[in-house]
């Protein structure tokens, strides 16, 4: 069975990255001075599936004699999941004064699951390895190699595969878990035949001691609300009810702003859970949304954007963002009325008005579940 899903791996490298760009990629590392030291680097907030990318590529250019730096800028926290996914893995991200320090020894910059427009450092690539058709402002002296799938983790070890190069354990167990997570256990609706296949094949190819750290890290088993609750304070006002899981932040500082990708995260964990909305007031000025949305369910969080907070996903203007292109993961930015930002400099009309605005979103969103239940 392996042997077999090896020959179509083969057969499927062909497809997914163009032979001119392999053979100019391959090119470029042929032309490195023998010890040289090559740069990669994330983007903002690295997840599992630029670790994998990082410990890949770090394993097959050392393996040519190469020294490697990993670098990325993490704004605010990083989810747990992938702060104990990067220090398994053994991954460090350096800052941009790191590289400073150092530009002039790199030959070669190479970004991985990003684009020079959203990388967390200010480098011009040499080379663009990204999973992601769109963005980024593609330079004359950069090869891009962006093929459209669920993770970029998938175009790394199908290149490996495609130079016969046998990764270790631990490079197997990164690769996996990248595009893993990248895809949600390849539920997303961005995940490709490739990224199945390959994870797939990664899955079979672990040792039964990597297999259950693989479990370990990259799949939980559902908690329950009272034991969310007891997390802290971010999650002491969790509502629950048809599905929908709530939490209200009250207000918060623009430096929180991952904080609440990183609790809605946290709250899918929950059982039943099959839209999660966590809502707060950034600085008494904007509402903040972060939603995920369960991938069976036939809306995507576009559609609660739309339906319950008044915005639209298409609009420029709107303020939204997505986890990559998944419709199951996002969130928006609504500006406060002018009333409403009255109301929360009031020192004493504040707590009234935080109290309303989370009865109405908690109402607005059982109006929703109701509506949808109903078609």
């Amino acid at each position: 069975m392996i042997e077999v899903l090896k020959k179509e791996l083969k057969d499927l490298v062909k497809k997914v990255i163009p032979k001119e760009k392999r053979d100019a990629f391959l090119a470029l590392i042929k032309s490195l001075s023998p010890g040289t030291r090559i740069a990669l680097v994330g983007h903002d907030s690295p997840d599992p599936d630029v670790s994998g990318n990082f410990k890949a590529w770090k394993f097959y250019f050392k393996s040519l004699g190469f020294e490697v730096d990993t670098l990325a800028f993490t704004k605010g926290e990083s989810t747990l999941q992938n702060q104990a996914i990067e220090k398994f893995l053994g991954i460090t991200f350096e800052g941009q004064k790191f590289f400073d320090e150092r530009a002039e020894q790199y030959e070669l910059k190479m970004f991985c699951d990003t684009t020079n427009t959203h990388s967390s450092l200010e480098i011009q690539p040499d080379v663009i390895w990204d999973h992601h058709k769109e963005g980024g402002i593609f330079l004359e002296d950069c090869l891009v190699i962006n093929e459209e799938m669920g993770a970029s983790c998938t175009m790394t070890y199908l290149f490996l595969a495609d130079m016969n190069v046998e990764p270790p354990q631990d490079v197997i167990l990164g690769l996996a878990m990248g595009i893993d997570r990248d895809t949600r256990s390849t539920q997303d609706e961005g995940a490709t035949d490739a990224d199945i296949m390959v994870l797939q094949h990664l899955i079979s190819e672990l040792e039964p001691k990597n297999f259950k750290i693989f479990n370990k890290y990259c799949h939980y088993p559902p908690r329950s609300i009272e034991s969310i609750r007891r997390t802290g304070r971010a999650f002491g006002n969790v509502l629950s009810e048809n599905g929908v899981v709530f939490a209200f932040l009250g207000e918060t500082r623009s430096e929180e702003d991952n904080s609440y990708g990183i609790i809605a995260d946290e709250l899918t964990c929950a059982e039943n859970a099959g839209l999660v909305v966590v809502v707060g007031i950034r600085e008494g000025k904007f509402e903040k949304v972060s939603i995920r949305v369960d991938t069976t369910k036939t809306f995507g969080y576009e559609k609660v954007l739309k339906d319950v907070f008044k915005i639209d996903f298409y609009s420029r203007e709107s303020g939204t963002t997505s986890g990559g292109r998944s419709m199951s993961a996002g969130g928006g930015i609504i500006a406060l009325t002018s009333y409403e930002k009255g109301q929360c400099k009031d020192e004493e009309k504040k707590e009234i008005f935080l109290a309303d605005k989370h009865a109405q979103r908690w109402s607005d969103l059982q109006k929703f579940v109701a509506e949808k239940s109903a078609t």
